[in-house]
Order: C-alpha cells, then sequence, then structure tokens
C-alpha cells in the first residue's frame, strides 16, 4: 500500500467477486480499500452489482460508482 499514492490512476475498480460476495470476511478488506482511494483523492467503481441489497452496501461503504444489472446504464453515481 505504500506505493498506491504514487500509482497514476483517477478510479479504483472493485473485483467482482469482492462484489458478489459482500459480507463480514471481506467487509474490513474492502472498508479499506475504500478509505485508501478516497484519502489519495481517487473514485471507486463498484462493477457486476446486481442487487438492492448490493448497492446499500457499498453505498454505505462510500463507493461513488456502480455498474451492473441493478442500473440501467452505467456506470452510475452513487456517493456523494
Amino acid at each position: 500500500m505504500a506505493y498506491f499514492p504514487d500509482i497514476p490512476i483517477d478510479i479504483v475498480i472493485l473485483d467482482t467477486d469482492l462484489v458478489d460476495h459482500l459480507g463480514p470476511a471481506n467487509h474490513q478488506f474492502l472498508a479499506l480499500l475504500h478509505k485508501a482511494a478516497h484519502e489519495t483523492g481517487r473514485q471507486v467503481l463498484s462493477p457486476g452489482v446486481e442487487t438492492q441489497a448490493q448497492l446499500e452496501v457499498l453505498a454505505d461503504m462510500g463507493t461513488d460508482l456502480v455498474h451492473g444489472p441493478i442500473v440501467e446504464r452505467g456506470p452510475v453515481r452513487i456517493g456523494t
């Protein structure tokens, strides 16, 4: 993670497996990714969002953009 701020990217895209398996086991890891992204001025994109429950969890974590069957087009901004 020490080199993370030096990587020339604007958006961190989560792996769809992380979105598919939202739950206590990976919640802390996802929270860390969101925190690191936002603290370095990056947005977080969560692809493969299929359910309202996934959308709500990701929104609570601070995901900025989502893409997947839950939205008609994508990516769609959900963050503030």
